[in-house]
């Protein structure tokens, strides 16, 4: 074990609720000259910031041209916009009590009467894409965090040389572009801008206008009189198609390798079918022909959504080889389908002044990364002992063994740990340095319980919404 040391100059790059908890976590140690953090977007939030003005936009050029995608640029003379995964309606998968940060309750929405046409009634368990937005600016605010961000900022490449981390950032408003280096720096960007499309054949093929992966679904009018297949059955597979149901052509189709793990209620305007084989185009139609696993053929698909998932990419970031050549290597495998290197999923195992917050899944994400980030503010402040590189480049090599080398590496719930005892065990670890500061949540009997029961509950609470219980 040891002790790092010298860490005066941290730089964050992320400000949604990852990039906001680490933030404060590394502010209430009073030790560092300089803690500065970089957003993209011209507000906190990362994944759940949603700008309709920017969604409408990003939807009338799709509609023109589909090969259009990302940033946005407005006419306003404002800078690229950097729409997130959000959209219309999304509703959360968590409850209040799970999605909260310690020491600020997430409160429970307060009804204002009756649901208008074309509106979700928010839950009393499960926030709203609104009310979590509402909830994180909040957080910002109390703890005057604004002062230390800079927003409409990109950061372009993070190096390590002689010692520190150059960072090099553009100023999304004037192209101006500026390198500065920092002793420590966390990554708190997530995962969610590299899409993930399954290998079927024919699935490269499609053109722009017949796929569209769901890390750009805004709305539902995009299927309005079409015939859509959604690839997938996770959480947002699952929203996507109810909320496709009730526009598109009968019936909106679901391609599904076994039953949901997540909330889904069953409905006669949705159809699961076999996993589709593959992919081509009516020569004639130019619509989309889908050969499923059982040898059914589904015609006439005007859009395929692609709800499939992610892959890890941290385009900005190299780090020294292992080798020790002179050629820098990226964070993350081709296929992106972990990061490497990581030590309990937030140190880098050789460059400890290089972490990760918010990379690892977890149901209770906000909380997990309040524990990460605990640990991370405490060992850069010299509060808490590190592991030696050995033996964290160990703990990552015993951790391929239990959970394997593939795209689930990151998900707690595969540890015999579970995120709970990761979550406490983080927080023992934070404790080492004292009580004083951010030390993440305890994970007693009822949050274990409301994290084994989550799925159940949301499923009721969309049961209850639709009218099928009471």
């Amino acid at each position: 074990m040891s002790r790092i040391e010298n860490v005066k100059r941290v730089a964050i790059v992320g400000g949604g609720a990852s990039g906001l908890v680490a933030l404060k976590a590394l502010l209430e140690q009073g030790v560092f000259d300089e803690v500065v953090l970089f957003e993209r977007r011209e507000d906190v939030g990362g994944v759940w910031f949603f700008d309709p003005k920017v969604a409408s936009e990003e939807a009338r050029r799709y509609a023109q041209d589909a090969s259009t995608r990302y940033p946005v640029v407005l006419d306003d003379g404002s800078a690229p916009k950097y729409p997130s995964p959000a959209y219309e309606g999304m509703i959360g998968n968590i409850a209040h009590e799970l999605i909260s940060i310690s020491g600020r309750p997430f409160d429970k929405p307060l009804s204002t009467g009756p649901v208008q046409e074309g509106e979700r009634e928010e839950s009393d368990l499960f926030p709203s894409l609104d009310s979590t937005i509402a909830y994180l600016r909040a957080f910002a605010d109390a703890y005057s965090l604004h002062n230390h961000i800079k927003l409409d900022t990109e950061v372009v490449s993070t190096r390590f040389v002689d010692g520190k981390w150059k960072v090099m950032t553009k100023n999304l408003l004037n192209g101006e572009e500026t390198s500065s280096t920092y002793d420590a720096v966390v990554y708190a960007a997530g995962l969610w801008d590299r899409r993930h499309l399954p290998a079927i054949a024919g699935i490269d093929s499609l053109p722009k206008e017949r796929l569209l992966h769901a890390r750009f679904y805004r709305s539902p009018t995009i299927f309005a009189g079409k015939r859509i297949l959604i690839l997938g059955n996770g959480n947002s597979a699952n929203d996507i198609a109810s909320h496709a149901a009730p526009v598109a052509l009968e019936p909106v189709y679901r391609s599904i390798r076994h039953p949901s793990y997540y909330s889904y209620v069953p409905d006669a305007k949705i159809h699961d079918v076999k996993p589709v084989r593959q992919f081509s185009l009516d020569p004639a139609s130019g619509k989309v022909i889908a050969e499923l696993g059982d040898d059914t053929v589904i015609r006439d698909i005007d859009l395929v959504v692609a709800a499939t998932g992610y892959r890890y990419d941290v385009p900005s970031l190299r780090v020294p080889s292992r080798d020790g050549s002179a050629q820098d290597e990226p964070i993350t495998p081709p296929d992106g389908h972990r990061m490497l290197g990581l030590y309990r999923h937030i140190f880098h195992a050789r460059f400890p002044t290089l972490a990760f917050i918010g990379y690892s899944i977890a149901w209770s994400p906000f909380a997990n990364s309040e524990a990460q980030a605990s640990v991370v503010a405490r060992a850069w402040a010299g509060r808490i002992d590190v592991p030696s590189v050995e033996e964290m480049i160990k703990d990552e090599e015993d951790s391929v063994k239990e959970v394997g080398d593939h795209n689930l590496f990151h998900v707690l719930a595969l540890y015999k740990k579970r995120e709970y005892g990761y979550g406490n065990e983080l927080r023992e670890w934070a404790l080492q340095g004292g009580v004083e500061g951010t030390v993440g949540v305890h994970w007693d009997e009822r949050r274990i319980w409301l994290l084994q029961n989550v799925v159940r509950l949301k499923t009721l609470q969309l049961q209850r919404e639709r009218g099928l219980i009471t």
